[in-house]
């Protein structure tokens, strides 16, 4: 019996040997993701609805840390004032990443910062007004996958509750950097290779046969890590009524008004629809045609223009008479009037329509509208997939501290910041966003 006791004691003790360094290496895992969420930051800043929001993610501890950079991976949670829950706002398919991928892994150095600059509605489209980004509104930034619920069964019950995150993650500690391998010994005599010399040396190596390059490590995603960052909620200001505001009544005479956008696929797919029509009490006569609509376009490269197409002398059966609020209808497919690659960028653009009526009707008897008019409101157009990225680049920043509230820069190393409105070195002019404009009166960072 003693020597069953003794032989059981030996067991239990091996066994808590055995199980203490993992016990440890568990909770040395858990503060490296306690110090992980507390040193990186989100925050999205805010400069009003004339100019694009700007997504930091900022590195403030001592060490390294891998992120997955991809301004997809954000998203929102917007309280909008009188709604009974939140909204969830984000990138449709197929710009929501489901998984980590090795190009956009990035280490952030400590005081490191990366930023993309975006147009929010983008993640909450509307092809007209504005329902969820309205003034008042609370919008809460996530960046990452939103966090796995478990099921735990106790006494037979199932248990909700939060689950030992796994992969993807969007942020980890980034491993060590490998020792830097010693210089090679100069060659024999003192005197350096001169470069045919070393071309001479290395076919001489070859032939030899030694031995080839390393091939490159495969990619080996992280074990543990942050699967979702939470930032500061901003609440938006009464300026962005601009983009919540209703059709404009229209006024009297020939106008022209933007019905619609569209969620496309891609540019061949973009289309808007359009109303030419009479608010005046009487007829009004008027060519109504596709040609003579000309479109402004801003994107997030900027604006550009699409020019009226080419119509001849029109015959009398061209001529459309419009009764007292009577209206004809157009659905235009931009690629055939705006400039090849025009909506090549993934993004939101604002199309505004103006009518050139140019014919009088004089040599056919008539008396027709002349004269142009634009529509008072755009439609918004959402491209999903393209040639080109779907974010303007924005270059990494070395910052000291947080970064601070919106509209702010942060001091970086008692230094003058490098300006985000310059391109990335190596990088197209084209990329370069439009700056920020201080945040308008009446909005808060929380």
């Amino acid at each position: 019996m003693l020597r069953w006791v003794r032989r059981f004691a030996l067991g239990c003790s091996l066994a808590l040997a055995a199980a203490w360094p993992r016990a440890a290496r568990a909770a040395d895992g858990e503060d490296a993701i306690i110090a992980l969420a507390r040193n990186l930051l989100l925050v999205v800043t805010e400069a009003g609805p004339e100019q694009p929001w700007t997504l930091h993610l900022h590195n403030i501890g001592p060490t390294p840390i891998a992120v997955m950079a991809d301004p997809g991976l954000l998203w929102f949670e917007v309280v909008v004032p009188g709604a009974s829950a939140p909204r969830t706002c984000r990138l449709p398919e197929p710009l929501w990443p489901t998984a980590m991928r090795r190009r956009s892994e990035l280490v952030l150095a400590p005081g490191e910062r990366f930023s993309r600059r975006f147009d929010p509605r983008f993640f909450c489209f509307a092809d007209m007004v504005q329902t969820t980004l309205v003034p008042g509104a609370r919008v809460t930034p996530h960046f990452g996958w939103p966090h796995e619920g478990r099921d735990i069964k106790a006494n037979g019950k199932a248990q909700g509750g939060p689950a030992r995150p796994r992969a993807p993650f969007v942020a980890w500690v980034a491993p060590a950097a490998p020792a830097a391998e010693p210089a090679a010994p100069p060659p024999a005599g003192g005197a350096p290779l001169g470069a045919a010399g070393a071309e001479e040396a290395e076919g001489s190596e070859g032939a030899e046969g030694s031995e080839p390059s390393t091939p490159p490590t495969p990619w080996q995603p992280p074990s543990e890590g942050l699967k979702n960052l939470t930032g500061s909620t901003v609440v938006l200001a009464p300026t962005y009524d601009a983009w919540s505001e209703r059709k404009p009544a229209a006024t009297a005479g020939i106008n022209v008004a933007m019905l619609a956008g569209s969620d496309a696929v891609d540019e061949r797919n973009a289309l808007v629809t359009l109303a030419v029509g009479n608010g005046a009490a009487v007829a009004q006569t008027v060519v109504v045609r596709r040609e003579l609509i000309s479109f402004e376009v801003t994107g997030p490269d900027g604006s550009f223009e699409c020019p009226t197409g080419d119509l001849g002398a029109p015959d009398v059966a061209s001529f459309s008479t419009l009764g007292p609020r009577a209206s004809e209808r157009l659905v235009v497919r931009l690629l055939e009037m705006c400039p090849r690659g025009g909506f090549a960028r993934p993004g939101v653009y604002e199309v505004r329509a103006t009518f050139h009526a140019k014919f009088s009707g004089q040599a056919q008897g008539l008396d027709a509208f002349v004269g142009d008019v634009q529509s008072p409101r755009p439609a918004l157009v959402r491209v999903r997939s393209g040639e080109r990225p779907s974010f303007p680049r924005v270059p990494l920043m070395v910052a000291a501290g947080a970064p601070a509230a919106a509209g702010d820069s942060p001091a970086l190393d008692g230094q003058t910041p490098p300006s985000e409105e310059q391109p990335a070195e190596g990088a197209p002019a084209e990329e370069a966003p439009a700056p920020e404009a201080p945040p308008p009166e009446g909005t808060s960072v929380e």
